[in-house]
């Protein structure tokens, strides 16, 4: 009998690059970067993911055939899952969602994700580390090391299910990434408010553990929105992504870089007309961003067609024509798109 695995994987070049993706019911997929690249143009919006009643994608990221998901759940759980293990694109993949695939509870869900090329190298588990960042601000650093096991000299996943953070009562964890160490990290809440602080100020913590202040938020309605690393303060910009197609792209020496645990500085104005701030990223002028929107629809824009601005400077408008009554979900950055 053949197995879920063996039955949704389909032969592709482990080189391959896929378009992750976790939808609002929990329905999760890939699909191949090259069938974004053929339908999406710069400035048109396409329907271009499966989309059923009541759904659409929440999560994205971008990985090879090769690569392994770590992925982070609202209970503070950590699970492992090989890219060529999840169904692609089709209308079959409405059978497959994240609980029956990695086997957790209806209870649980997943609220972050990071992908790893290769995990063999332990000079590169060892010199990073997984910081996560939730809702109310809270940081943590945890060696990458300290999700997985060595045997006989080989270095393998952890057991499915082991603890990855402590989440405090009225919290949420909102997103993960992977740094070096020496990374500047910057914290951004829906409201517009981000901070700049350098990762060496998160003392390194075990997986049990909560976590430290990183962003201190002033209004109560406010939240954490993203956490992002910052390699090159001199060749990167930041760009701020709103609910309803503004945004603004700024210069990270704009941030001073500081102290954790403050009251940062504001990015922009939030309006009704703007929207919340929902992705921030930093990106060159070889970047593009698909913008996801709620009703299934993407649309790219180009980086270098987004005017760098002073961070306290209103928001400009992304997307020229944006669909009626609909907003963006989730944004997905690509270097070299068209290549």
């Amino acid at each position: 009998m053949k197995t879920a695995v063996e039955t949704i994987t389909k032969f592709s070049d482990f080189n391959d690059e896929m378009v992750i993706s976790i939808s609002h019911l929990g329905f999760i997929e890939r699909t191949p970067l090259t069938e974004i690249r053929s339908m999406t143009h710069e400035s048109v919006s396409i329907k271009a993911f499966y989309t059923r009643d009541n759904d659409y994608v929440k999560y994205i990221s971008l990985a090879t055939m090769q690569s392994t998901i770590i992925f982070f759940t609202s209970l503070g759980g950590c699970y492992w899952l090989k890219v060529c293990d999840i169904p692609e694109n089709s209308s079959n993949s409405t059978e497959y969602t994240v609980q029956k695939l990695l086997k957790i509870g209806v209870e649980d869900s997943i609220l972050a994700f990071i992908s790893l090329e290769d995990y063999s190298d332990s000079a590169f588990l060892n010199s990073h580390s997984v910081v996560f960042c939730t809702k109310n601000g809270i940081v943590k650093r945890t060696p990458l090391m300290n999700f997985f096991r060595q045997r006989n000299g080989i270095i393998h996943p952890c057991n499915n299910g082991i603890k990855a953070i402590n989440l405090c009562e009225g919290d949420s964890l909102v997103n993960a990434i992977v740094a070096n160490g020496k990374n500047e990290l910057m914290l951004a809440s829906r409201e517009g408010h981000a901070i700049r602080f350098n990762e060496s100020q998160i003392r390194i913590m075990g997986r049990s553990s909560t976590g430290v202040l990183g962003l201190r938020l002033t209004d109560e309605k406010d939240e954490i929105m993203d956490i992002i690393h910052i390699d090159d303060v001199k060749t990167e910009t930041i760009m701020f992504v709103c609910e309803k197609g503004y945004g603004i792209r700024t210069n990270p020496e704009d941030f001073r870089s500081g102290y954790r645990a403050n009251l940062g500085v504001k990015v922009t104005s939030v309006t009704n007309k703007t929207g919340k701030v929902i992705a921030i990223t930093t990106v060159t002028d070889d970047t593009d961003l698909i913008i996801f929107y709620k009703s299934g629809v993407i649309n790219r824009i180009k980086a270098k067609n987004v005017p760098i601005k002073k961070r306290t400077t209103s928001c400009v408008k992304l997307i020229e024509t944006f669909p009626k009554n609909d907003q963006i979900i989730c944004v997905l950055k690509v270097e070299d798109f068209d290549k």
